[in-house]
Order: C-alpha cells, then sequence, then structure tokens
C-alpha cells in the first residue's frame, strides 16, 4: 500500500513524460526555454512593485548605477558595513554591462535581469542536453530547477541581477569547459560575484564525473591533468591575481562576511541547507548513500567539501537564499548522479517528489498570490 502511494507521483510523471506535448516540447531548445520561463514566472513571480513604487530597492540600484559610472572607483565608505552595496568593487562586470548598454534607469535594468533570466534556461537545456544526452532527460531534470532557488534567483530581491548573470557565465563554462578560453568566462563569473570562485569547484567535480574518473582517489589525482581542469585552476590563480592587482592599481576593496556571522546564523543552519536544495534533498541523500555503498570515497568526500563551500559562504552573510543559489552546479551534478546510479524509472519517481518537495515549500509566492497581494493590501496595481 505504502509502496504504491509513495509510486504513484513516479506513474502520472511517466505518463506525462512519454505524451506527445512533453516529447515536442523537451525537443525544441527554444520551446522548452519558453515552458521554463513561464513556470518561472508563474510559480514565482517577482514583486516589481516593490522596485517600482515602494522603492524599497532603491538605495541598492543607486549603487550599482554609481558604480556603472565609475566601475574602478572604490566607493565603500559611502555605504552601511556589511551591506550589497559595499561588495560591488570586486563586482564589476553587470555595472560595466549596464554602462556599455546604456542602461542608466531601474525599468532598463530589471528587463536586462529578465533577459538574464531567459538565457540562464536556454542555458541549462543547453548544458543538460550535453551532459546527459537525451532531450528527454534534460528537460525532465530541468523542472524542478524552476522551483528552487539557483532557477529563480533574480526574484529573491533586485540585487539578483548580479546572481543570475554570474549563474550564466557558469552555465557557458561548462558547455565550454575543454576550451581554453573558458578561462574568460569564468573570469567574468567571479568578477560578477565572488561566489561564483566558490561555486567553481563543481566543475571539477563534473568534468571528472563525466570522465568516469570518479571512482577511486588514483584516478582522481590524473584527472588533474585534464586540459579543463587545468583551466579551471589557471583561472582561480588569474582571478587572484587581477584581484590583487585592481586592489594596488585602484584601492578596491569589498565587505565580506566573516565567521562571527557564520556562529551568529548557527541557528539558521537547517534553512541554509534546505533553501538551496529544497526537493533536491532527497537525491542529494540518496546519491551520497549510493557512493558510499559502492566505496567511492574520494568523490564522496570532494561533494561533501564542494556542498560545504558554499553552504559556509552563504551563512556568512546575511543574504543567505541568493548565496545558496549558487549551488546550480551542484544540482546539475546531482542530476547526473541520478542519471547514472538510477534506472530510468527509479529516477523519474526520485524527480516527481523533488518537483511535490519543491511546490509545498518554495521560497517565494506564485503570481495569483501576488496580484492579491498588489491589488488588496499594498494597492499597487
Amino acid at each position: 500500500m505504502i509502496n504504491n502511494i509513495l509510486s504513484y507521483p513516479g506513474v502520472i510523471l511517466e505518463q506525462i513524460i512519454r505524451s506527445r506535448y512533453f516529447t515536442t516540447i523537451a525537443s525544441n531548445p527554444v520551446l522548452a526555454t519558453i515552458i521554463l520561463v513561464a513556470i518561472v514566472l508563474f510559480w514565482s513571480f517577482p514583486s516589481y512593485d516593490i522596485a517600482i513604487y515602494t522603492n524599497e530597492m532603491s538605495e541598492n540600484w543607486d549603487s550599482i548605477f554609481l558604480q556603472a559610472k565609475e566601475p574602478f572607483v572604490n566607493h565603500n565608505h559611502l555605504y552601511a558595513h556589511g551591506s550589497h552595496a559595499e561588495k560591488l568593487a570586486f563586482r564589476f562586470v553587470p555595472p560595466v554591462i549596464l554602462s556599455i548598454l546604456h542602461m542608466d534607469n531601474l525599468l532598463a535594468a530589471l528587463l536586462f535581469q529578465f533577459l538574464t533570466l531567459i538565457l540562464f534556461y536556454y542555458l541549462l537545456i543547453c548544458v543538460l542536453n550535453k551532459l546527459l544526452t537525451d532531450k528527454i532527460k534534460a528537460f525532465l531534470f530541468a523542472l524542478p530547477i524552476c522551483f528552487v532557488i539557483a532557477g529563480h534567483v533574480y526574484i529573491s530581491d533586485y540585487r539578483g541581477i548580479f546572481d543570475t548573470l554570474a549563474l550564466d557565465f557558469l552555465l557557458i563554462a561548462i558547455l565550454f569547459r575543454d576550451k581554453i578560453y573558458v578561462i574568460v568566462l569564468l573570469l567574468l563569473a567571479y568578477f560578477t560575484d565572488e561566489r561564483a570562485l566558490i561555486a567553481s569547484p563543481a566543475i571539477f567535480l563534473i568534468n571528472i564525473f563525466t570522465a568516469n574518473s570518479y571512482e577511486n582517489i588514483k584516478s582522481t589525482i590524473k584527472s588533474l591533468l585534464y586540459s579543463s581542469n587545468i583551466y579551471l585552476l589557471v583561472s582561480w590563480i588569474l582571478y587572484l591575481l587581477i584581484r590583487f592587482s585592481l586592489f594596488l592599481a585602484f584601492g578596491l576593496s569589498t565587505g565580506t562576511g566573516d565567521i562571527g556571522l557564520f556562529i551568529v546564523q548557527i541557528n539558521k543552519t537547517f534553512f541554509t541547507f534546505y533553501i538551496g536544495l529544497e526537493g533536491f534533498i532527497i537525491p542529494f541523500f540518496l546519491t551520497g548513500f549510493f557512493l558510499l555503498k559502492k566505496r567511492i570515497y574520494t568523490f564522496f568526500i570532494l561533494t561533501v567539501f564542494s556542498f560545504l563551500l558554499i553552504f559556509y559562504a552563504a551563512q556568512s552573510v546575511i543574504d543567505i537564499t541568493r548565496s545558496m543559489s549558487y549551488l546550480i552546479l551542484f544540482i546539475i551534478l546531482i542530476t547526473l548522479l541520478i542519471d547514472k546510479f538510477y534506472v530510468k524509472e527509479t529516477s523519474v519517481k526520485i524527480i516527481a517528489w523533488v518537483i511535490i518537495l519543491n511546490i509545498l515549500y518554495d521560497d517565494s509566492f506564485p503570481l495569483l498570490a501576488q496580484i492579491y497581494r498588489m491589488k488588496f493590501i499594498t494597492h499597487t496595481i
């Protein structure tokens, strides 16, 4: 009886996958992107009235536009310690892009931010298509990402313009990880937001997993000589050198989190853990137990370490939610593990429960709820 109940969501999802409509959508990356973005817009609708009418984010946007005018000037002294505005010095890629495109007002910036979301889902589909070599599976695994913070970070607050763009660069880096110019893409991600640097070790895990060099420590060490991993290492070194050079030349510095804040926020540990994964908690543990069962200890330890890097960084700053969006590469790795370790029937059941858990507790309100709030509570529409 219990097994039938647990299997029921998977049975329904399996029927949906077999439908002509699902196949048609999955086979067309552009159509798949449109559907995924539509799901995000409906289920996690951004509260644009907060930016446009109530002006709650005005100070943050003012700092971005100021940085766009003077991208290599340190404006930290103008803002409160620990604020997002204080951390823009080495996050100059979005302001520079806004400056080049002459987007010097809120509506233009919000439009650019929305375009980065569309690009995110197109790139996500391309990445999953490439890694899974199956368009049906790619669209299936992309669906639950619509509901986690990595899939709609742009609506968590209006500073999401940095995060979604950084995630875009990381996804492009995955697509071209074997090309030397991936170094430039990674640097663009790092200088969009430093948390992209912290998330980048997951690329190493994806590299060795897709090359089947993950089963023991010997093969893992050998994989360090892969061109994709060498390029990753070079990007880390260059980032540190460029950052230090910018500090010497322009006096740029950034406010960051610290261990003190991590300890203060220790009571938020479960929230931090859950908000980044939501329903992906299920395959997170399932694949972890599988690795331990098969005695693939090195890859297990590296995977856990990769997760903890992002977790520590997130809980060491105030904006925990946005920081956990950088688990996107980790979530992609989880989907690869599911596909590798479980037969299709089982993986469909797992994804079905991931989607259900994501829907039961999401970090944002859907379109209808937002319209009701704006119409009858804040009276902004």
